[in-house]
């Protein structure tokens, strides 16, 4: 990351926290001003050990710990609140110490609205199983009654042509009303009836009248026949004197009387066969279809009945549970109004540490209003305190799990604790995003290999990430090197005036980097370089490829003054 002129951010972090240290820089590399005020301040380059490591603050932090947030749903403002910093102890795991209460006065409102609404859906849930139990009877019913018509018809039936006959009629009715159907079928049916009428296998209250009509018939012929002997002898006994005019008009009449007996008899059994039959045998056959049509729509319409009344039942029930839950939901919610002890460990708030900007929705205090799920307490896991730092992206690519730390906290001042990386986020952290948009860091989390008794989560440390060390190299305070970034330079005092040479740079730490080229043993370097300009440089390079003397500014000459920046000491 870069600033408008092009130096990283960490290097102009440490120009400016570097000056009060510049002094240590000079002693460490042996730099005087000498009497004369125009000569730089300058330290002769000596081979030595480099350690290379990042330095970076941040804050103790539980790697482990157990989080208790709210389970409230929406939000609820917090009652009551353990202090912070209480140890809590197994005995007051034991007795339920309380840690939060949460507001529950709308809970209880809530729920007492939701047990007349699970009395209602109660009270609609039973009467929906009683009114099922009604339907069923009642479809028992209907069935019983349908099936009883059947049979009642069929017996009719039967009773009028017989056994046989019946079964033979509604089969021929139904393979008639299937083929034929309309007119035709009818008719077919009529024929078929009238048949019956001479057929051998007609039994029951038909066949006894068709026999009562005949033999009234023959009754009939018979007196007939018998009235026309006695015609007959009276015509001959009054031709002879024998008889009166009188008696044969009496025989006479009687004849009359016996044709016409015979006629009626005659005229019922055809009126009977033509009309009477068909008509009685067709009514029959139709009552019994009828019914045994009305039993089949008896049989669906309990069957509709009965699913319905099991579709109201179970979505009665099913709105009863729903109810009950819902109940249930509310009384475990104000279960959850109180939050206990459930496990020994230090009390610590889950906003504290954090940094919430302008905002303090998260801060936990007695009297703010907490959400759903949001933690509201930690409870760190005893021995698993680490540090956790911000890597700034620049030097992110060298951080690595396994590397070794040392961590000061500022509570312990002067006491290195040994620590190695954890892990390093994969993505960076807009920490502060408000204020620094442009600022991109990497949380990285170190473990504490030795763990001080007095230490506590929050506490502010600075620790040092190992990235290697190099045995014999020369290295330059940071603050000595100029130039560009693609071309860095520094100045040498040979003892007269600052030459400018450019070198190339190596690998570094918060302080020094190393020279890979441009630069020997024994070489003054001016801590306090002037400042170049693009200008400057081109006609430096100018002047060095013509190999013209180098005509140099006052400033130039002397390489910088003694009062500018000054270097933190120690490699």
């Amino acid at each position: 990351m870069s600033t408008r002129r092009g130096l990283p951010l960490p290097l102009l972090i440490l120009l400016v926290i570097g000056v009060p240290a510049a002094i240590g820089g000079i002693w460490m590399f042996g730099g005087d001003a000498g009497e004369d005020s125009d000569v730089p301040i300058s330290a002769p380059l000596e081979r030595g050990p480099m350690r290379l490591s990042v330095l970076e603050a941040g804050a103790l932090e539980a790697l482990e710990s157990f989080t208790i947030r709210s389970q409230v749903e929406g939000r609820a403002e917090i009652i009551s609140l353990i202090e912070e910093g209480r140890v809590l102890t197994q005995e007051d795991v034991e007795k339920g110490t309380v840690l939060v209460k949460l507001d529950d006065s709308s809970l209880k409102e809530k729920l007492d609205k939701q047990r007349i609404d699970v009395a209602a859906s109660e009270n609609a849930f039973k009467t929906a199983k009683a009114n099922l139990e009604i339907q069923l009877e009642q479809n028992a019913s209907d069935k019983r009654k349908a099936a009883l018509d059947v049979r009642f018809a069929e017996l009719d039936l039967e009773r009028y042509v017989g056994k046989g006959l019946g079964g033979e009629l509604l089969d021929a009715h139904r393979a008639i009303s299937t083929e034929a159907g309309g007119t035709d079928g009818e008719a077919a049916l009529v024929t078929l009836i009238s048949s019956l009428f001479e057929s051998p296998q007609l039994k029951g209250e038909a066949l006894q009248k068709r026999r009562q009509l005949i033999t009234d018939i023959q009754l009939a012929t018979e007196e007939r026949t018998r009235a026309q002997v006695k015609l007959d002898w009276s015509k001959r006994l009054e031709s002879k004197g024998y008889a009166s005019k009188d008696d044969l008009e009496v025989n006479r009449l009687a004849f009359e009387r016996r044709k016409v007996e015979l006629e009626r008899a005659e005229t019922a059994l055809e009126q009977y066969q033509r009309y009477d039959f068909p008509k009685e045998v067709e009514s029959l056959l139709s009552e019994l279809v009828d019914a045994r049509d009305r039993e089949a729509r008896v049989e669906k319409k309990a069957t509709s009945n009965e699913r319905k009344a099991r579709s109201e039942l179970v979505t009665k029930q099913r709105q009863r549970d729903l109810q009950q839950t819902k109940l249930d939901k509310y009384l475990n919610q104000l279960e959850m109004c109180v939050i206990k002890a459930t496990r020994p460990g230090l009390v610590v708030y889950a906003s504290s540490g954090k940094d919430r900007g302008w905002r303090d929705n998260d801060l936990i205090a007695e009297g703010t209003s907490v959400r759903q799920r949001q933690a509201i307490i930690t409870i760190p896991t005893p021995g698993s305190l680490g540090a956790r730092v911000n890597v700034h992206e620049s030097v992110v690519d060298k951080i690595r799990p396994g590397l070794p730390c040392k961590i000061v906290v500022d509570a312990l001042p002067g006491r290195e604790i040994e620590g190695v990386v954890l892990r390093r986020a994969p993505l960076p952290n807009s920490v502060n995003r408000w204020m620094n948009p442009d600022l991109k860091v990497y949380a990285t989390m170190i473990e504490l290999l030795d763990e001080p008794v007095n230490l506590k989560p929050g506490m502010s440390c600075n620790a040092e990430i190992i990235l290697g060390e190099l045995d014999d190299v020369l290295a330059v305070p940071v603050q000595a090197i100029g130039g560009s970034v693609d071309k860095p330079a520094v100045w040498v005092w040979n003892g007269e005036q600052g030459v400018r040479r450019e070198v190339t740079l190596g690998p570094s730490n918060d302080r020094y980097v190393q020279v890979l080229a441009g630069l020997e043993t024994g070489d003054r370097v001016v801590l306090d370089p002037p400042r170049e300009s693009a200008r400057d440089r081109k006609a430096e390079e100018d002047r060095a490829s013509a190999d013209g003397p180098p005509a140099k500014s006052e400033r130039s000459k002397r390489g910088g003054g003694k009062d500018k920046g000054k270097s933190r000491a120690g490699r």
